[in-house]
């Protein structure tokens, strides 16, 4: 459920200018994971830092995939 919860909170991250400026400053990566976090849970979501990172690394080897 929690990496469920976390794509979700992803796509309402996506379409609220709000909580993007709150993270996208953050420019260190456990500083970021733990924003995250708190703002996941504020808004009723439960995911932990490893979903997070999971995540992170999957777009990311999409994002390279891409351009090879």
């Amino acid at each position: 459920m929690s990496e469920d919860d976390f794509e979700q909170f992803r796509q309402m991250v996506l379409q609220q200018k709000n909580l993007q400026e709150k993270l996208c400053d953050i420019s260190d990566k456990e500083e970021f994971y733990k924003s995250v976090m708190k703002l996941g849970r504020e808004n009723g979501f439960n995911f932990t830092i490893e979903n997070i990172r999971e995540a992170m690394m999957k777009n990311q080897r999409a994002w390279i995939e891409r351009w090879i």
